[in-house]
């Protein structure tokens, strides 16, 4: 299920062609560039308090919010007719990335812990991620043919199917591990981890 809902998120058929289809939304390269480095900058904002919910409500929950936050970006990508919309899609997109960051693997590692697999972690981590790179490898080759017999917004449509898709199929998973709730501390943590990033020369240089 978890290698499905992977290659479903991976199959971004429009991701050759995002920067020139932004542009021809907005009628402005400088505004499609400006997009994309929303998408990442509002991943960035997001990363701490995102990961501390994903700490709160499980990675299952997590996954779920994030397939969705991403379906909701790429809807409003295939609806926008201004840079507004657009703008709006970014910050879809990047809640989800940010929520997608480290959830998946941590689900992978929590999961085969608790059924005492451990061992078997980077042969099922390796594969997953194998099977992205395969679902960028496919979507990119249909892209090609979208785009060439129909146009770019028939290949956001396709996206937007895959997406859908990977909602439904991510209600499916389930947390093997229980939820810890009350044994964690947010402001704790976040001083505990601004004390080693400033005492840890190499971790402040990575």
């Amino acid at each position: 299920l978890l290698n499905a809902l992977t290659f479903l998120i991976n199959f971004r058929v429009f991701e050759g062609v995002i920067a020139v289809y932004f542009a021809y939304v907005t009628g402005s390269y400088a505004l499609a560039m400006g997009v994309l480095v929303a998408i990442h900058v509002s991943a960035g904002l997001f990363e701490v308090p995102t990961g501390v919910f994903s700490d709160r409500i499980g990675r299952r929950a997590t996954m779920i919010v994030y397939h969705i936050a991403v379906t909701a970006g790429t809807i409003c990508i295939y609806f926008a007719t201004s840079a507004e919309l657009l703008f709006v899609a970014a910050i879809f997109m990047g809640f989800g990335m940010a929520m997608r960051t480290g959830a998946v693997s941590a689900y992978v590692y929590e999961n085969l812990e608790t059924l005492g697999k451990v061992d078997a972690f980077k042969k099922f981590e390796g594969g997953r991620q194998a099977l992205g790179r395969w679902g960028l490898v496919v979507s990119g080759i249909l892209g090609t043919a979208l785009i060439y017999f129909y146009d770019m917004h028939t290949a956001v449509l396709a996206t937007i199917v895959s997406y859908l898709a990977a909602v439904v199929l991510s209600l499916w998973l389930v947390d093997v591990r229980a939820l810890e709730q009350g044994k964690s501390n947010v402001y704790a943590d976040l001083a505990d981890a601004w004390r080693l990033f400033t005492s840890d020369v190499s971790l402040r240089n990575i």
